[in-house]
C-alpha cells in the first residue's frame, strides 16, 4: 500500500508568479522602437476582410487605408467588367502610420523627450486605429444594410497591441524619470551637528 501524505505536506509541489515591477518593465527600452517599427511592418499587411453572406469580397491593407485603393466587385473576377468602389485615404490610418514612424524615428535618434513623445505617439496610434476600426464598421453598416461585415485581421490587432505596449512603456520610463529627477532635486538635509 502506497504512503499517503497530507495535503499540506512539504513535497507538495507550488507554483510562484512573479510580475515584474514597474522599474524592470521601464527599463526595457529596446521592446519600443521594436514595437513601433513592428506596426510599421503590419501595416502592410491585411486590415480587414469583408464579407457578404460569409463570401468574401475583398480585402484592406493597412497602406491601403492610409493610400486609398481602388476594390474591384466580385462580379469582376468572372469576367464581367463593372467599375470598382474606390476607397479614399482614411485620415485616422494615416494618423496612425504617422505617430508609428515619429515613434520609432524619436527612439532611433535617442531624443531627450523620447519618453513623453513614445507615450504620446502610442496613445495617438492606438486611439486611431480604434476610431479606424469603429469607422470602417459605421460605413460596412451604412452601405451594406447589415448584410455586409469587416472582419479585423491579425496585423490589425498586433499593430493596435504594439501601440499599447510601446506607449505603455514609455509611460513609465517617463514616469520613473520624473521620480528620479524629484529625487535629485531634493536638498540634503543632512548636516553635521557637532
Amino acid at each position: 500500500m502506497e504512503d499517503l501524505k497530507p495535503i499540506g505536506s512539504e513535497d507538495q509541489n507550488t507554483i510562484t508568479v512573479q510580475i515584474p515591477s514597474t522599474v524592470a518593465i521601464a527599463g526595457k527600452r529596446p521592446i519600443i522602437p521594436t514595437s513601433f517599427a513592428l506596426v510599421i511592418i503590419f501595416f502592410f499587411f491585411t486590415f480587414c476582410d469583408f464579407k457578404c453572406g460569409g463570401q468574401k469580397l475583398g480585402s484592406l491593407t493597412g497602406i491601403n487605408l492610409v493610400t486609398g485603393v481602388e476594390m474591384a466587385p466580385p462580379d469582376s473576377f468572372m469576367g464581367i467588367e463593372t467599375p470598382g468602389k474606390s476607397i479614399n485615404g482614411n485620415i485616422w490610418a494615416i494618423l496612425a502610420l504617422a505617430a508609428a514612424i515619429i515613434g520609432l524615428g524619436v527612439f532611433l535618434i535617442k531624443d531627450k523627450r523620447e519618453a513623453l513623445i513614445g507615450t504620446g505617439a502610442g496613445a495617438i496610434g492606438a486611439g486611431s486605429l480604434i476610431i479606424l476600426r469603429i469607422a470602417i464598421n459605421s460605413a460596412i453598416s451604412n452601405e451594406g444594410q447589415g448584410q455586409l461585415t469587416a472582419d479585423f485581421k491579425f496585423p490589425y490587432w498586433g499593430a493596435l497591441i504594439a501601440f499599447l505596449i510601446a506607449g505603455t512603456i514609455s509611460y513609465l520610463r517617463m514616469k520613473q524619470a520624473a521620480t528620479f529627477n524629484q529625487v535629485e532635486e531634493q536638498p540634503d538635509n543632512t548636516s553635521d551637528e557637532t
